[in-house]
C-alpha cells in the first residue's frame, strides 16, 4: 500500500527518513507533528516557575525495552549522583523485572502510577527536566506535552520530537548509556535560568 500510494502522510521526520531508508520515494512523503491538542494546553494556562529541583528528573511512558529505560537506568546509577527519577505510566514490577539494577542503587524512584492528562500536564509543570530515551517512536506525544509545560527535553533522535539540541534541550545517541549520562551531567551543570531558558 505505501509504495502504490500516491501521497504518504507521516507524524514526524524520523519516521519520513525510516521509509525513505526502506526504499520509499521521499517526494511524496508529507510530514504533520501531533503537537498538543486544545485541551491538554488548558489544562495549565499559566507558566509555573516553581518546579522540583533540577536533579529530580522525570519520565512518563511504558516501562518497556523499546523506550531505552536499560539504557536510563545505567545512565544514572553510572553518575555517582543522588538523582531522583520521578516515573509516570510503570509500575513497581515492572521497573524491577526489566531494570534490576535500579534497586537499591543511588537512583531515588518516585512511583506516580497511571495518569490522566490532567494529572500528567500538573506533574510535568512542576519538573524542570524531563528525560525520554526512546529507541524507536512514530513521534512521542508525551514530548510535545513536556515542553508545552516549559519542560527541558533531554531525548534521543528515535522519539520523532521536534526538539532541537542545545535549544529546547539535548539530544543524545539513542541506545547509548553513555551519550545519556553525558547529556544528564550536562543538564544537571548549568544553572536554573540556563536551564530555564
Amino acid at each position: 500500500d505505501i509504495h502504490n500510494a500516491q501521497n504518504i502522510l507521516v507524524n514526524s521526520d524520523f519516521v519520513k527518513k525510516t521509509l525513505i531508508h526502506y526504499g520509499i520515494n521521499g517526494s511524496k512523503i508529507k510530514v504533520i507533528y501531533w503537537g498538543c491538542d486544545e485541551k491538554f494546553l488548558s489544562f495549565n494556562p499559566d507558566f509555573c516557575i516553581d518546579r522540583q529541583p533540577k536533579e529530580n528528573l522525570f519520565y512518563a511512558g511504558n516501562w518497556c525495552e523499546r523506550k531505552g529505560v536499560k539504557f536510563l537506568a545505567k545512565a544514572l546509577i553510572e553518575l555517582k549522583k543522588e538523582i531522583n527519577l520521578t516515573i509516570a505510566g510503570a509500575t513497581k514490577e515492572d521497573i524491577y523485572k526489566i531494570t534490576p539494577n535500579l534497586k537499591n542503587s543511588n537512583v531515588s524512584i518516585n512511583l506516580i502510577g497511571y495518569l490522566n492528562r490532567r494529572e500528567l500536564s500538573q506533574v510535568l509543570c512542576s519538573h524542570k527536566i524531563f528525560v525520554f530515551p526512546s529507541l524507536a517512536e512514530g513521534s512521542a506525544r508525551v514530548i510535545f506535552e513536556a515542553m508545552a509545560n516549559g519542560c527541558c527535553i533531554l531525548t534521543t533522535q528515535n522519539s520523532g520530537s521536534i526538539v532541537k539540541n542545545k535549544q529546547n534541550g539535548l539530544i543524545f545517541k539513542a541506545g547509548s548509556s553513555n551519550d545519556l549520562k553525558n547529556s544528564i551531567r550536562e543538564i544537571l551543570s548549568k544553572t536554573d535560568k540556563e536551564i530555564e531558558n
